[in-house]
């Protein structure tokens, strides 16, 4: 009988430090578990490229909320979107890397955080950003878009004719939690004025 309790105690041991081993796996040896309110730590942007296709359609005005065709083509961008995000800017810089335009899904009263470096905080500021996927128009009337999650491959037409000083172009996702994701600065041309 002796050696048979030795057997569950020995039993019990293993049992106890493969728990605590799941449990360190699953919690508190360094692995973060992904965010639930769709925080900065699990959205991150993929690709982002101009496409082929910019300058060579119109799809949005150039006020906040105006996503009806205003006759002058806009800039055409890729990009593939991963995680949560509440609002999505596309933020313009020029040569010596200050922003100097920008264009969002945010709207009205809606905010970015201030001290990024943004060109503007404010929704009702700042003229429209289209988001389609799959020939779908991802913004509401009012430009704005509903909570992103998941993958997303989405086509951004804004309408930048007027900002001549724009170098680069860098794609910013708004979290629920307040944060803002970068993505990379790609370089940004005007076409040539005829």
């Amino acid at each position: 009988m002796r050696s048979a309790s030795l057997f569950s105690l020995a039993k019990l041991g293993e049992r106890i430090v493969l728990g605590a081993a799941l449990v360190c796996v699953l919690a508190a040896c360094g692995s973060k578990p992904a965010s639930s309110a769709g925080g900065a730590g699990d959205t991150r942007i993929g690709r982002f490229a101009v496409s082929a296709q910019s300058f060579k359609v119109d799809k949005v005005g150039g006020a906040d909320g105006s996503l009806d065709p205003n006759g002058v083509p806009d800039a055409v961008l890729e990009a593939a979107i991963d995680g949560a995000a509440i609002g999505v800017a596309l933020v313009a810089h020029d040569a010596q890397g200050n922003a100097v335009a920008q264009w969002d899904t945010l709207t009205g009263a809606d905010k970015l955080p201030s001290g990024a470096g943004l060109y503007s905080t404010h929704g009702d500021s700042t003229p429209g950003l289209v988001l389609v996927e799959g020939g779908q128009r991802l913004n509401h009337n009012d430009g704005s878009i509903s909570p992103l999650s998941g993958h997303h491959e989405v086509t951004l037409y804004a309408d930048v004719r007027d900002v001549e000083s724009a170098k680069t172009l860098e794609l910013i996702l708004l979290t629920a939690d307040g944060q803002i994701v970068r993505g990379p600065r790609i370089p940004f041309q005007q076409p040539e004025k005829k």
